[in-house]
């Protein structure tokens, strides 16, 4: 083997994500939507006590299945859940990338539903509510931070590990938010999303008025 033969078979070679091999990625939709009183807001779901982490609030969305692209898998788990046409839902605008676990990850786009009537899958969906935008904005959660370590099995190989069981593992934190409202607490992935676009929306906002 010489440099000619390896640059011949990877001289095209594009950037391949290395995951977990049971990693499943998933889409999800911020989903503003009109209240009955004229005023814009985002649309939530309760999840169905028959699902994992039934009774949780969440946002639209799903585990991408194969051969899917992030958008479709949105447009599909919006269509599914609330039950209403992948006509009557609009993309806005990609928003965020996450890390999920199992070394997945999230795709979150902006959207909007025309014409909602309040419509959701009873197999998937508790309830929905809408939260205004002004509401939203107005809100302060409380936030939490929470360090990762590795938790090692005993017959990992530490033999082989320099510094063995004292080797300096890298930690991770991250920021939890918790947002109280009338219909429970909105907490986890949906409130980090939630957070990072109202965020946006405030510095949007401020630069506007600017």
């Amino acid at each position: 083997m010489d440099i000619a033969n390896v640059e011949k078979n990877f001289k095209s070679h594009k950037f391949r994500r290395l995951k977990a091999s049971k990693a499943r990625d998933a889409a999800v939709m911020i989903p503003l939507v009109t209240d009955a009183d004229g005023a814009l807001g985002i649309l939530f779901e309760v999840r169905s006590r028959k699902i994992i982490q039934g009774g949780e609030i969440c946002f639209p969305g799903g585990r991408i299945d194969e051969g899917e692209k992030p958008m479709e898998t949105v447009i599909r788990e919006a269509h599914e859940e609330l039950q209403i046409p992948e006509e009557s839902i609009d993309i806005i605008a990609p928003m965020f990338i996450m890390n999920g676990i199992s070394d997945s990850l999230i795709y979150a786009y902006l959207g909007s539903i025309r014409d909602y009537k309040q419509s959701f899958s009873e197999d998937e969906v508790e309830n929905v509510f809408i939260l205004s935008l002004d509401e939203l904005i107005s809100m302060e959660p409380k936030e939490s931070t929470a360090e990762f370590v590795f938790s090692m099995p005993e017959d990992f190989h530490y033999e082989l590990v320099p510094g063995g069981r004292d080797y300096s593992w890298a930690k991770r934190s991250k920021n939890y938010y918790f947002y109280e409202t009338p219909y429970g607490v909105i907490w986890g992935m949906t409130a980090e999303l939630l957070y990072s676009f109202i965020s946006e929306l405030k510095a949007v906002h401020t630069d506007t008025k600017a």
